[in-house]
């Protein structure tokens, strides 16, 4: 991203603004914009701001409809996702 700027503070000192207008948005940190476009990258911000993100896919779509909602935790989510996979 062009105009992303590393950040290395720690994790209490962190306060995003987010600015949306029109189709553009803009992210301020500690009041100096750090990005902004038409389409932010959220997953790359996070990341620059020392966060370790982990993205997972469920290949089915009707989990989620049959289920209605997304666990509260990890572990009620993969117990969910393993008791789908024998109910198909």
């Amino acid at each position: 991203m062009k105009h992303l700027k590393k950040i290395t503070e720690s994790a209490e000192d962190k306060q995003l603004i987010i600015i949306r207008c029109d189709d553009w948005e803009g992210i301020y940190y500690n009041d100096k914009l750090i990005n902004q476009d038409h389409s932010i990258d959220w997953n790359k911000v996070i990341t620059e701001l020392g966060y370790n993100i982990k993205v997972e896919y469920i290949d089915d779509e009707e989990f989620l409809d049959s289920l209605g909602y997304l666990p509260e935790s990890l572990d009620e989510l993969k117990t969910e996702i393993e008791s789908n996979k024998y109910n198909l």
